[in-house]
C-alpha cells in the first residue's frame, strides 16, 4: 500500500537501514577480502566499497548485506566471488604509465641482459596486468628491441596475470577505446594497433600472441612462474599490509633469476618491507630492483 511508510511487508526506514553497510559488517567484508586476496582495503574505503556493491542486493534478490556476505562466505571459486574482487579492486591502469620505466627497460634493461646471458630466452612477467595495457605496452617495448641487429636470434616470453578473471579475459581480447589509446600510446607504437569498429581500436593480432595471459592470485603459494628475468609489480603491493608485502617479495624473489629486475610503481619502494636484503636498489633515471643471489629460508 501507498502511503503507510511499508513495502512489501518491511518499512522503508528498516529496508533503508537493511540495505546500509554497517561497520561491522565491512570489517567481516575486509577480512574476507584481505584473506583471499592479502588486498587491505582501509576504513577510508566504505562508502565506495558500499556504492559499487549495493546493486549486488538486487542481484541476487537479498535484503542485506549480512546475507550477501553469507553468500560470499558459502565458497571461494564462485562466480559472486569474483565478481566481488571486481568490484572492489582498483583497476587504474593505462598505456605506457610512467614512461620512463618502459624507455629505461628497452635502452637499458634488455641490452643489459642480452650481454649477460648466453641464452636466446628471456622471460618478462607482469604479475597484476588488469585490462592488459602494462603487458602490452612491454610487448610493443620487446617488439622494437628484438628488431635491432643486437637482439638478432632472442626471444621474449612475456607473461600477465591478474587475479580478477573477468580484467584478465578483457586482457585477452586487447579492445581498448580509441580515446584512450590516441591519448596514451605513443605515436611511433600507435601501428600496433587497428581499429575495429566506431570509438574502439584493437592490439593488433601478432603482439597479442606474443603475450600469455592468466589467472593468479598473488596471495598463493604456489608460484606461476619460474626463472624471470624480469617482474613488473607495479601499484599492488601499497594495497597489502607489510606482512602480506614481506610473503610477496618473496615469492616474486621466487620467481626471478639471481640478477633479475623488478620494477615497482612510481614512488614505491620496498624499504624497511625487504629486510631480508633479497633485493638491490638499482638508481638511475629510474628506481628499480635486482634480485640478488641468495634466498630466505621458509618463504613461500
Amino acid at each position: 500500500m501507498i502511503g503507510n511508510g511499508r513495502t512489501g511487508g518491511i518499512t522503508a526506514s528498516a529496508r533503508s537501514q537493511g540495505e546500509q553497510l554497517l561497520i561491522e559488517d565491512f570489517i567481516l567484508l575486509r577480512s574476507l577480502v584481505r584473506e583471499r586476496t592479502l588486498i587491505s582495503l582501509p576504513l577510508s574505503s566504505k562508502k565506495q566499497v558500499e556504492f559499487r556493491l549495493r546493486k549486488k542486493l538486487g542481484e541476487n534478490s537479498l535484503k542485506d548485506f549480512q546475507r550477501y556476505l553469507d553468500l560470499l562466505r558459502s565458497g571461494e571459486e564462485t562466480e559472486e566471488y569474483y565478481q566481488l574482487i571486481d568490484a572492489v579492486t582498483i583497476k587504474e591502469t593505462r598505456f605506457f604509465r610512467n614512461e620512463k620505466q618502459f624507455v629505461v627497460l628497452e635502452t637499458e634493461v634488455l641490452p643489459e641482459l642480452l650481454q649477460a646471458t648466453e641464452r636466446s630466452t628471456l622471460r618478462i612477467w607482469s604479475a597484476a596486468c588488469s585490462t592488459g595495457e602494462e603487458a602490452y605496452s612491454i610487448a610493443m617495448v620487446v617488439d622494437r628491441f628484438l628488431a635491432t641487429p643486437a637482439a638478432r636470434g632472442m626471444t621474449v616470453e612475456i607473461l600477465a596475470s591478474d587475479l580478477n578473471r573477468e580484467v584478465v579475459h578483457r586482457a585477452v581480447q586487447g579492445l581498448y577505446p580509441k580515446p584512450q589509446v590516441m591519448k596514451d600510446v605513443p605515436r611511433d607504437f600507435l601501428r600496433y594497433f587497428q581499429e575495429v569498429s566506431e570509438g574502439w581500436m584493437q592490439v593488433e593480432e601478432g603482439l597479442r600472441r606474443r603475450v600469455t595471459f592468466f589467472t593468479h592470485n598473488l596471495r598463493h603459494p604456489a608460484i606461476p612462474v619460474r626463472e624471470a628475468d624480469i617482474i613488473f609489480c607495479r601499484n599492488v603491493l601499497i594495497y597489502f599490509e607489510p606482512e602480506a608485502r614481506r610473503q610477496v617479495l618473496q615469492r616474486l624473489h621466487k620467481a626471478l633469476r639471481p640478477g633479475g629486475k623488478l620494477f615497482l610503481g612510481d614512488g614505491e619502494t620496498l624499504g624497511t618491507i625487504d629486510r631480508d636484503r633479497l633485493f638491490e636498489p638499482i638508481i638511475g633515471k629510474v628506481l628499480y630492483y635486482q634480485a640478488s643471489a641468495g634466498d630466505v629460508a621458509g618463504s613461500g
